[in-house]
């Protein structure tokens, strides 16, 4: 609920409970799309941590799948760097510090090695990018991954 998401303060205890249901939520979302077919193993597992203390399935290393392993890293720095109804944006160094902290106990150490070798280069580029032009770099990567009438 938009109570529980939007919230400006720290969430209790059993509202994070409730947030913790969007994974499984998502999978329903997605379930009969056949468009997102091979997100739902991505919207399960995004919170799980690599060393198993995550939800939903309290997973360890590699049993999380690798594409959920990386948009956990990637899902991070997103909510770090940007504006939220609770917190300003962290700077994009600071976000990477976090990470790299983190590394091998919330996140793949091989991800994140990688990730922080490039993140911040790409961060930067998309911040000077006008509204055009991030459109049309999206486009041109649906064309390339997707067949959508969005690509076209």
């Amino acid at each position: 609920p938009d109570r529980i998401l939007l919230k400006p303060g720290k969430l209790t205890t059993d509202e994070f409970e409730i947030m913790k249901t969007h994974a499984l939520l998502g999978i329903e979302i997605v379930a009969d799309n056949p468009w997102l077919t091979g997100a739902a193993l991505t919207i399960r597992h995004h919170h799980e941590r690599f060393d198993g203390s995550g939800y939903p399935d309290g997973l360890v290393g590699d049993a999380i799948p690798r594409i959920a392993r990386i948009f956990s890293v990637v899902d991070v720095f997103d909510a770090l760097t940007s504006e939220r109804p609770y917190k300003k944006p962290m700077p994009a160094g600071e976000a990477l510090d976090i990470i790299g902290r983190d590394s091998g106990r919330q996140f793949d150490p091989e991800i994140v090695a990688i990730f922080i070798g490039i993140a911040a280069e790409i961060h930067a580029t998309t911040l000077l990018a006008g509204g055009v032009e991030l459109r049309q770099e999206m486009r041109i990567l649906l064309a390339r991954y997707f067949r959508t009438t969005t690509a076209n």
